[in-house]
């Protein structure tokens, strides 16, 4: 709340002119408020070093711990970065150590001060307090001269009406006039002795007062300088204790803007890249990688007796399995040459523009639906004109887009890296024409009975070809390579 002070006149600004001199009890209670100032300015600095070493403290442990996994960040920028930021909180914490330390030597010493000026406030206590023990003495005995000359006073005035009224009795005996003529005449003697002595303090209790005065004024000084010098410390602490903050919160500025610069240098594809790199030359190192795609293998019941009995729905093993190594060879290719998102969207427009021919001949590979097929050929071995039988609907192959990998173009500055070969099968005679460049009877070195009645792409045939029979399941447990690496 606001205290509205009045005007302070220019000649008023000492504690003798409070209450004309007659201020002390409220300036010594001021001066002993004060001490209660200093206490908790000590205590306040005494929380806040601890405060600080504790900071200190927490600052150590958050550098010496929290470090980050190894996995993902061995030699990435953002561990470098975060090595950088523990070690600007250890630089801090030890800052924030040293300024705590000098905290603790300015609560000290200001705890010393606020002991001296006690004392000092005691001893003027005392001066005051025996000031006023003799200015109380003699203000007694003045008060005891003037109680006893005032009672002689009465005494000889009382005397004094009863001769006169006896001196007016002619009843009166002479005797009793002449005694009370005595009286009155001692009563006068010791009247005028308590008068002198009564005199005599008051003008003690004077000298008294005004020595009195001149130690309060003393006193009441002294206290001034003891309050100034007191704000004046307290000023002087103060204003070290700042100077040494901001030469902490300077130093912090200077250490963390370093680190907020290594912070600013974190690359995230860097990171993402050197994990890439390194986990894949640690793969390499350990040997053959592990398919893009498990397979899972398929597994036959084998039993003579469903075969004897017509049982058609079992796959062939072996040629399941050879499709699949097939697949896991070109898989490992294409990972091998691919090398980023740019090179795989060159693939995929190289391999939009291959020739019919070349994807017909590469292996599990299956024509594109838009690609178009050679017309009938209409030369038969002999050279007459046939007519075509109706075309037999051969069933697609049966291949999963997803497991066809992207066989990337091979630059041309760069050394060919031979692809390993599928296991060789017998070419058939669609292969075989189709390597030619051409369908059965276009070429003069058709082996003998290859023609266009026999043999060619599908609507080519002379006569519907024969349904087979299915294969029979073989006997043989699948082998290693179909399970999952």
């Amino acid at each position: 709340m606001a205290v509205r002070l009045p005007p302070n006149p220019t000649d008023e600004n000492q504690f003798i002119d409070i209450a004309n001199g007659h201020g002390y009890p409220v300036i010594i209670k001021g001066a002993w408020e004060g001490k209660e100032t200093c206490r908790t300015i000590a205590n306040a600095l005494d929380a806040w070093c601890k405060a600080e070493e504790a900071h200190s403290n927490a600052l150590k442990k958050i550098s010496n711990t929290y470090a980050l996994p190894e996995l993902t960040e061995t030699g990435s920028t953002l561990n470098t970065s975060w090595q950088a930021l523990k070690l600007g909180m250890l630089h801090h914490s030890r800052t924030v150590e040293t300024f705590a330390k000098s905290l603790r030597e300015h609560e000290k010493k200001y705890v010393d001060f606020r002991h001296k000026q006690s004392k000092v406030k005691r001893s003027l206590e005392a001066e005051t307090k025996a000031a006023n023990k003799s200015l109380s003495d003699s203000t007694s005995t003045k008060n005891s001269l003037e109680k006893k000359y005032k009672s002689a006073c009465k005494t000889a005035e009382t005397t004094i009406k009863k001769r006169n009224s006896a001196k007016s009795d002619p009843k009166a005996k002479p005797e009793s006039v002449h005694k009370l003529g005595a009286k009155v005449a001692k009563h006068m003697k010791e009247v005028e002795k308590c008068d002198l002595n009564y005199q005599a303090q008051v003008d003690t209790l004077n000298l008294e007062e005004i020595s009195h005065r001149k130690k309060m004024d003393s006193v009441l000084m002294d206290l001034q300088i003891v309050e100034e010098t007191r704000i004046a410390n307290t000023k002087e602490i103060l204003t070290e204790i700042t100077t040494d903050a901001m030469k902490v919160f300077e130093t912090t500025m200077n250490g963390w803007g370093g680190v907020t610069e290594g912070v600013s240098a974190i690359a995230v594809k860097t990171d993402i890249k050197r994990f890439v790199m390194r986990q894949c030359s640690e793969a390499k190192a350990k040997g053959q990688a592990l398919p893009r795609i498990p397979r899972t293998p398929y597994l036959p019941y084998v039993s003579q007796t469903l075969d004897d009995e017509g049982r058609s729905s079992t796959r062939n093993v072996d040629e399941e399995q050879e499709r699949a190594e097939q697949r896991d060879s070109l898989s490992a290719m294409s990972r091998e040459t691919k090398t980023d998102s740019a090179e795989s969207n060159d693939v995929s427009r190289s391999f939009s523009n291959m020739s019919i021919a070349t994807r017909r001949t590469t292996p599990m590979m299956p024509p594109p639906a838009n690609a178009r097929t050679p017309p009938p050929h209409p030369r038969t071995s002999s050279g007459s004109i046939t007519a075509t039988a109706a075309p037999t609907t051969l069933p697609p192959p049966q291949t999963n887009s997803s497991l066809q990998p992207e066989v990337p173009p091979l630059p041309e500055a760069e050394t060919k890296t031979e692809i390993p070969k599928p296991p060789t099968k017998k070419a058939s005679s669609l292969d075989l024409h189709i390597s030619k460049g051409g369908p059965p009877g276009m070429h003069d070195d058709d082996p003998p009975g290859m023609s266009a009645s026999s043999s060619g792409p599908p609507g080519m045939q002379a006569e519907p070809a024969k349904a087979s029979k299915p294969a029979r399941p073989s006997n043989k447990a699948p082998s290693e390579t179909n399970e999952i690496w």
